[in-house]
Order: structure tokens, then sequence, then C-alpha cells
């Protein structure tokens, strides 16, 4: 809890200050930061929760969120769309039956998730390329609601691929090497 008020505080100190042209103060006081405060704020908040909440209370709070994701930026919430939409689908998604059904696919994006993190702003800014050149107009809500869900597609196919055929290689080469 400490982190996440020096992060927010850090924050709170970039939006004060307001820009300034440093690589490490931009880092550290980035708005970023909120969505890490609120990760945490989650885990905290989650251990202790031992009431269950009905499962249509987290299909709302997944579907909310997905909308304030794909409604990015927009009025009355701004730039708090984002963080808040987040939040949402994260809690949404912490929803004990949930957390405890079981799935090949999900373990595999799991096991990927390091790949995934790693690729996913190449993926997302090479496609985003592409989707703006062949567009035939002006970007509408409707682009978004496809854009979405193809280029997570995307994301998690590369995070994967990356995942099977260069983490996992090298990591076994690497314990390999390491533990001789």
């Amino acid at each position: 809890m400490v982190l996440a008020l020096l992060f927010c505080a850090l924050v709170v100190t970039g939006f004060v200050v307001g820009p300034v042209h440093s690589a490490v103060f931009s880092t550290y006081t980035s708005p970023l930061l909120r969505e890490f405060c609120a990760g945490v704020l989650i885990g905290a908040w989650r251990p202790q929760s031992s009431s269950a909440r009905p499962m249509a209370l987290s299909v709302v709070l997944l579907l909310v969120g997905f909308a304030m994701l794909v409604a990015r930026d927009s009025h009355p919430l701004g730039v708090f769309t984002q963080i808040i939409g987040a939040t949402l689908m994260v809690l949404g998604a912490l929803d004990r039956r949930l957390i405890t059904w079981q799935s090949s696919w999900l373990r595999a994006l799991g096991d990927s998730s390091y790949s995934l993190y790693l690729t996913h702003i190449f993926a997302l800014g090479a496609f985003r390329v592409l989707w703006l050149r062949l567009s035939p107009g002006p970007l509408a809500m409707a682009d978004a609601v496809v854009f979405m869900p193809v280029s997570a597609l995307r994301c998690v196919l590369l995070g994967w691929w990356c995942y099977k055929y260069v983490e996992s290689p090298l990591t076994r080469w690497l314990n390999r090497k390491l533990l001789r």
C-alpha cells in the first residue's frame, strides 16, 4: 500500500508540474502508474473479500468495463474512462466461479503472459498502422468494436508463439547452462 501511495503521489506530481522533457521524470510520473495502483488496491481488497457476489454482477462488471475501454477518453470521465473500465473488468473476472474454471486455452494464455506482455506493443502498433491504412474513412465506434477483439487475438497469438518458440526454448537452454 505504501508503494501504491508513492506511485499515486508521483502521478499527481507529474500532473501538477506538467510536462517535463525528461525520460526519467516522464516515466516515474506517467498516468499509466494509476493502473498499477488500481491493481495494488484490488490485490489488497480481494483477499479480505469473503462474500460471494451474484454471477450476474460479475458479468455486468465485465461488460461495463469492456464498454468503457471501447469508449476510451470519452465524456464525462475523460482520461479516467480507461482505468475505471480496466478495473471493472478485473473485478468482474475475479468472481470465484470464474477463478476456479479450468481451461487449457486459458492455461496457455497464462503461461505465455510474459511473452504477451513483451510483444503486445509491437503487435498492436503494426496492426494499428495496417488498420488505419486499410480504413476507408474516419474511424467510428463500430471500428473500435471490431479492432479491439481482432487486435487482442493478434496479440495473444503472437505472445503465445513467442512463448512456445522463443521464451520456453531459451529458458530451458539457460537453465541447462546455469545449472551446470
